[in-house]
């Protein structure tokens, strides 16, 4: 293989390792947002449940 194709082929190589290690960071960033968010989403289900159990019994 002419040495200026190989050239070409590594620097292709090395853009793919590069957005393969972003693709996998967005991927980290991804999951943890999603957990934070069912967190969230639950914390907010006990607290209208509080809110509704408090409200019948002040009725």
């Amino acid at each position: 293989m002419p040495y200026d194709k190989e050239e070409l082929l590594n620097a292709a190589v090395c853009r793919v390792d590069a957005l393969e290690a972003e693709l996998i960071s967005t991927k980290k960033a991804l999951y943890e947002s999603l957990m934070r968010q069912e967190e969230l989403l639950a914390y907010i289900d006990r607290y209208e449940d509080a809110m509704s159990r408090r409200k019948r019994l002040c009725f």
